[in-house]
């Protein structure tokens, strides 16, 4: 992985040798890849018209890592790490429902507008058993635990299933669920799919990526035209962490 901000060298041209048997190559163009999120840009001219044979072409370029997400905790010990677009969260937590709003979560500050995308694969979890729930959060204010109004979550639960959860009245703690309990077994690796559209949030799940099946609608009250979204980690034993492993986590205004 790259330093933010380090500028970088690269001699690649165009998937072309620069030696075609005494001929230059023509219109010899360089580029770089990052991995998603980061800003590439060239600090120097990037085309040549023309390489001698033999000869070589170089150019900068400068390299921006995005910007950190938030690690937020109501039940020590909590911690995450990433590597590339995987992220760990380890995190404990009585629940997240009814009277419990305990949770550890990475979070991205207000990114979620009115009409958003938020999706990630769980790709795999530890020490995660009976009701501990491992999945995406959306909410006005993710640090508000029991303060402010609760938001949506979709997640996979060893004796839950996948479901969406959320706050049907305006409160500060979920109070709804879909489906019941185990009505679509537990899976890992599984894709979560969040769709924001103003106070309607509909949950999707898929077992390759690809095919998409709806978990549940749900209207929900109170809820900030901009929001934070994260994910999220409640072991369903407070004190006691359990540990999830996120892919690709994304969100997308619509």
């Amino acid at each position: 992985m790259t330093p933010a901000g380090r500028s970088i060298r690269i001699l690649e041209a165009a998937g072309r040798s620069l030696e075609q048997g005494g001929q230059p190559v023509e219109l010899a163009r360089l580029s770089l890849s990052a991995p998603a999120g980061w800003t590439v840009t060239a600090t120097s001219p990037t085309t040549f018209a023309s390489v001698p044979p033999g000869a070589s072409v170089q150019a900068g370029f400068q390299v921006v890592a995005p910007p950190p997400a938030t690690l937020f905790q109501t039940d020590a010990p909590a911690g995450f790490a990433q590597v590339g677009q995987r992220v760990g969260v380890s995190g404990a937590g009585a629940d997240l429902y009814s009277g419990s709003d305990s949770y550890s979560t990475v979070y991205l500050p207000a990114a979620v507008g009115d009409t958003s995308t938020i999706q990630a694969e769980v790709v795999s979890h530890q020490n995660l058993t009976g009701f501990g729930k491992a999945g995406i959060l959306v909410r006005n204010d993710m640090t508000a635990s029991g303060t402010g109004p609760e938001g949506v979550i979709l997640f996979e639960s060893p004796s839950g299933g996948i479901q969406l959860e959320w706050n049907n009245n305006g409160g500060t703690h979920i109070n709804a669920v879909m489906p019941p309990n185990g009505t679509i077994a537990d899976t890992v690796p599984v894709w979560l799919k969040l769709v924001r559209a103003g106070t309607t949030y509909t949950g999707f799940y898929s077992t390759d990526g690809t095919t998409w099946t709806t978990v549940g609608t749900a209207t929900v009250t109170a809820q900030a035209d901009t929001q934070d979204a994260g994910l999220f980690v409640t072991s369903h034993v407070s004190g006691s962490p359990a540990q999830a492993v996120f892919n690709t986590f994304a969100v997308t205004t619509n």
